[in-house]
């Protein structure tokens, strides 16, 4: 069994895919928590799996991509457009009180930038 502190994050990222965790890890992993709120955070391309672990009405998921699609990267960004626009600028660096707003601000930056 994989040991977690709870009130940390499980951050993977790179290659090969031996960095990879699958879904079944990742709901055993999370079954064991003692918050009823989770908030799931993926930017990585076909993650659409993952919906998944969103078992309940106090869990939450924002996802880069969906089963086929991949997710948009841009090298200029430092992360994936997702992570960059949504997470970093829409959520940590702005006012928005909304994961709404953070999405509409996300989707329109890309839109601009043509990613």
């Amino acid at each position: 069994m994989v040991q977690l502190l709870l009130y940390s994050a499980i951050v993977l990222s790179g290659w090969p895919l031996d960095t990879a965790i699958s879904q079944y890890v990742l709901k055993d992993i999370f079954s064991y928590a003692d918050s009823k709120h989770i908030f799931f955070f993926f930017d990585a391309c076909q993650i659409g799996g993952l919906s998944t672990l969103v078992t309940s009405s106090e869990h939450y998921a924002a996802m880069a991509s969906d089963m086929i699609h991949t997710a948009i990267e841009d090298s200029s960004l430092g992360h994936g457009a997702f992570t960059y626009f949504f997470l970093i600028e829409g959520i940590i660096r702005s006012d928005y009180k909304y994961m709404e707003q953070a999405f509409d601000y996300a989707y329109d930056e890309c839109k601009k930038k043509g990613l």
